[in-house]
């Protein structure tokens, strides 16, 4: 199965990166919305509670202590790195045992360049779900 098709099958698509792919992430989560009709929420959006998580537990669990309210089966997690080693990142894969998870592909390239590849890819998925 496909990104367009494993997220057109979800309940609800939750999105997560750090640094350059939390923009990626809440950029795609718009365009999940807006051209797609997909329920789609970022994890990355809310600052506020972003850093209380991080502050009352750590860094390292802010994902899945969101995701620990809000995912249920049916779900379906995009994990977006460019370099696939964030804790909180490989956390929420070891959490979401019965929820789908699927992450964008690590590029043997520049940050930037991934960081690009992986919003033009964010782009086609739209494009596809929208199709």
């Amino acid at each position: 199965m496909n990104y367009a098709e494993s997220i057109k099958k979800a309940k609800r698509v939750y999105v997560c990166g750090n640094g350059g792919s939390a923009s990626t992430a809440n950029h795609f989560v718009n365009d999940l919305v807006k051209m797609c009709g997909i329920r789609a929420y970022s994890l990355c959006s809310n600052e506020a509670l972003l850093t209380a998580y991080a502050n009352d537990d750590s860094f390292d669990n802010i994902f899945v202590d969101q995701l620990k309210v809000y995912a249920e089966p049916g779900d379906l997690i995009i994990l977006i790195s460019t370099s696939g080693r964030s804790n909180n990142i490989l956390n929420v894969i070891r959490w979401a045992v019965g929820i789908n998870c699927i992450s964008f592909p690590i590029f043997d390239v520049t940050i930037t360049q991934a960081e690009d590849l992986h919003l033009s890819l964010a782009h086609s998925i739209c494009e596809a779900i929208h199709e």
